[in-house]
């Protein structure tokens, strides 16, 4: 039983640390894309 919870907590916190990063990589991206528009 300890070791089940063990495994769960580091996934659940790598999830929760995940979702920010990707809105963050999103929000990049999409600044990234606004300045390379407009260059053409």
């Amino acid at each position: 039983m300890k070791n089940k919870t063990d495994n769960n907590s580091p996934l659940f916190l790598h999830k929760s640390l995940k979702l920010p990063i990707v809105m963050i990589k999103k929000a990049m991206f999409c600044q990234l894309n606004h300045k390379f528009l407009q260059k053409l």
